[in-house]
């Protein structure tokens, strides 16, 4: 099955779509055991008096999607032990989903929180579908984004990124 027609992904894009991000949007998912404990979408953390917005997500002050999922969680009393954190979204600029060819996770700054809560996985879409990752293969292959995270994700979109559009998605949503 194609990770378009997918309904966890399907989720994903859709809570994406409520960031106001000018460059890269993401919906995450608290799961255990075949249940959503938490959702979240990456937002702003600032008030916009404090500059542009589009400035404050691209300049990290904004809480991303796993740790909103993750929030939205421990909020309605659910420990995260044992818990996945599933993860997807696009680019802005392009509308390509951020698919690649191989599991793959890009953000350091999450990692240290899913260690301190006891995730036990991080699952990425691919286009055979969802593929869990250790929170050492994930901080492994966040290491390559340190410094300019948004510039090296763009860059490295692969081919199976742009395969993949938000509009196919759109085309496919239930």
């Amino acid at each position: 099955m194609s990770i378009l027609d997918d309904d966890l992904y399907q989720r994903c894009i859709s809570l994406a779509m409520r960031s106001r991000s000018g460059s890269e949007r993401y919906g995450s998912l608290v799961i255990r055991d075949g249940e959503i404990l938490g959702e979240g979408y990456n937002r702003a953390i600032a008030h916009p008096s404090f500059g542009r917005l589009e400035r404050i997500l691209r300049m990290g002050y904004a809480n991303h999607a796993e740790v909103e999922a993750m929030d939205a969680a421990l909020r309605a009393g659910h420990p995260l032990e044992g818990a996945d954190v599933y993860v997807g979204g696009y680019f802005v600029e392009t509308g390509a989903l951020y698919v690649k060819s191989r599991a793959h996770f890009s953000c350091t700054r999450c990692v240290p929180f899913f260690e301190r809560y006891g995730i036990r996985q991080v699952v990425v879409p691919t286009p055979r579908g969802w593929e869990g990752m250790t929170l050492g293969e994930a901080a492994e292959t966040a290491r390559g984004f340190l410094g300019d995270t948004h510039g090296r994700r763009a860059a490295t979109v692969d081919a199976e990124s742009h395969r993949y559009s938000l509009e196919d998605i759109l085309r496919n949503f239930k």
